[in-house]
């Protein structure tokens, strides 16, 4: 084998990594975003919950964990930050609930924000 056929061969071996290395990237931001998902799922049960048997909206998720209802993890997002959490101004609305994504810093592109069902 030449030497220019040797190095071609090593570009393509170093441009097929970086295509595995992006869809590796890739897939882990997908299964994080649906450990959000999950986890929003979870805490909005509970939290709705609340809001029915009581009649107004838990101050804080750290309550739950207090209680024994919902393992501290569960209020993690996959990045080990706290979930943000607040109630809403009046008992009629809805609770603000986020993940602040990798960066972990709020307000920023990778954020994910909890949709409320009506």
């Amino acid at each position: 084998m030449t030497r220019a056929c040797a190095l071609v061969l090593a570009c393509l071996a170093l441009l097929a990594c970086d295509e595995v290395t992006d869809a590796a990237k890739s897939t882990r931001k997908t299964v994080r975003n649906t450990q959000v998902t999950v986890n929003f799922d979870q805490i909005a049960t509970l939290l709705y919950n609340e809001y029915i048997t009581t009649e107004k909206w838990p101050a804080s998720l750290q309550g739950f964990v207090d209680e024994g209802t919902m393992p501290r993890s569960y209020i993690l997002d996959p990045w080990d930050h706290p979930f943000v959490y607040r109630p809403p101004a009046t008992s009629k609305g809805r609770p603000e609930l986020l993940s602040i994504g990798q960066d972990g810093v709020e307000g920023t592109a990778d954020d994910v924000k909890y949709s409320w069902r009506n």
